[in-house]
């Protein structure tokens, strides 16, 4: 059954741990973004950070946005916080305002006791750049409640707090690695110069 988040979602964290394994449990959402009455579906937005997999480091979006280039890939964290009781767990899916631009996430599933933001692969999967900013729609996800609870123990959330490279640092250390080769003997002919002037 498709859980109707009208009535099952609160933003009180006390009441969603007292009805956590009841049939009447209650899905912890800090931004409500519910879809229209009596529909079972929440949308989650982009938050403030992302993070790169070629130097496996999180990044914070800067505020004009985050430029993707061509099939680029990403993973972006969600600026809500999500809790799912023990009798219920979540399907992510895309949204169709990103699909027709070639914006694409990976769907999966939310297991029972979840609790943190979401993190969402992304792919820019058009031929042209597309930029990403705090607040855009990135995904949905309906809820499906199950007949038995699982055995999760539940934590109140909490956000591992960390100083984000900037955008700069990112981009250097993206040239460095592109341009390592003709670097390399720049940085050679520089030491050399150096050894002969000290000695001269």
């Amino acid at each position: 059954m498709i859980i109707d988040l009208n009535s099952r979602t609160t933003s009180d964290w006390n009441r969603y741990c007292e009805y956590v394994k009841s049939r009447d449990s209650l899905i912890y959402i800090d931004k409500k973004n519910v879809k229209g009455e009596g529909v079972g579906c929440l949308d989650f937005t982009v938050g403030n950070r992302w993070y790169n997999p070629a130097d496996k480091q999180w990044y914070a979006i800067p505020e004009q946005g985050l430029i993707l280039k061509a099939n680029e890939s990403i993973t972006i964290e969600t600026q809500e916080q999500l809790g799912i009781p023990l009798n219920v767990f979540g399907v992510v899916t895309g949204v169709g305002r990103n699909i027709y631009t070639g914006g694409i996430v990976s769907t999966g599933k939310i297991d029972p006791g979840f609790n943190s933001k979401l993190r969402i692969g992304f792919l820019n999967s058009s031929k042209r750049k597309k930029t990403i900013k705090s607040g855009d729609v990135l995904c949905s996800c309906y809820f499906i409640q199950t007949e038995t609870s699982a055995e999760t123990p539940l934590e109140k959330y909490f956000d591992e707090e960390q100083k984000l490279p900037s955008m700069r640092g990112y981009k250097f250390r993206k040239f460095v690695i592109s341009n390592w080769s003709k670097i390399i003997p720049i940085v050679i002919s520089l030491v050399a110069l150096y050894i002969a002037f000290y000695k001269n």
